[in-house]
This record gives structure tokens, sequence and C-alpha cells, in this order.
């Protein structure tokens, strides 16, 4: 919640002529204030969805793939926001990445079921045709900071709304 004041203060002092009249002010002044109240909130939650097994002779996503829900509420995603993720500071952790194709998508709106519901990610879309498709409303950049060797492996993944999303909740 946000909430501002405003204050336009003004005084006249003088003589002011008009014809052959003269009016003394003195000072004559008016002040009005008026407060600007405002609205923004925004929640963020993430949680595991499910496990997907990797694909006989895989040569990406070698280790399966695990599903996460960022799950986004409140009146609206500014642009500008950043919604990052990185995995595990771990230092021991070799085996788990973030590939440039890694977000499966970013939708808005309210699933049909519970998200746990779903036991696939096609499953999920299938049964959501209404939801809107936001992925081209986030710039997506990935990083390496924990300097993991090889191919399109990132630790760390950062989404930046290109536009402010009302999310009406």
């Amino acid at each position: 919640v946000g909430k501002v004041e405003v204050k336009n203060t003004f005084s006249l002092s003088g003589d002011v002529v008009k014809g052959n009249q003269t009016f003394k002010f003195n000072n004559v002044g008016s002040s009005q204030t008026i407060q600007v109240n405002g609205h923004y909130s925004l929640g963020v939650k993430k949680s595991a969805w499910y496990y997907e097994k990797p694909q006989e002779n895989a040569t990406s996503y070698t280790n399966g793939k695990l599903y996460w829900v960022i799950d986004v509420s409140g009146t609206a995603i500014r642009e500008g926001t950043q919604i990052q993720d990185t995995i595990s500071k771990d230092t021991g952790l070799k085996d788990s990445f973030l590939h440039s194709d890694s977000v499966a998508g970013i939708y808005q709106g309210k699933p049909a079921n519970n998200i746990n519901s779903y036991t696939t990610f096609e499953k999920f879309k299938n049964s959501n045709k209404g939801l809107v498709d936001k992925s081209k409303s986030f710039d997506q950049k990935f990083d390496n900071s924990k300097n993991f060797t090889g191919t399109d492996v990132y630790s760390e993944l950062t989404l930046t709304a290109k536009e402010t999303i009302s999310l009406n909740n």
C-alpha cells in the first residue's frame, strides 16, 4: 500500500489596482492538501511439481527433468520486475542444470485443477486451454556463476517483465 500527500499553497500580498480603485492584500492565501493512495502487491511461491525420467538414449536431460511451478499472486507484475531462479548453492552439486529451454511456459490464469493433479506437462497444457501464454512478455537471461562445464548448462535464470501485467487477484 502506498500513500503520498500532495500540498499546493500560495499567498498574495500587495496592492491590486483596477481603474481608480486599489485593493490591498496582506497574506491572503489558500492551501489544499490531497492524499493519493495506491495499492500494489506481489507474492511469489516456488514449489516442486513432478519429475520426468530421462528418455532412453537421451543426449540432453540425461538425468531427467524436474518441473517446478512458480506461482505469482498480487495486483500486477510491473515492467522491469525480475524473477530469479538459481540452482542450489551447494558447491558439490554437479549434475543439476538449467538449460536454455528450461522454461516450459509462462501462463496467466487459474488452472482447472490443483497443479499436483497433472502427471505431465502435456496433460497440464491440454487441460488448461484457457490460460494465457505470457512467455513473450518476459526476457530470459541464463547465467553460469557456478561455472558448470558442458554445453547449454546454466546455474541461474532471470525472467524480466517487458510490460506491466495486471494479475487481477
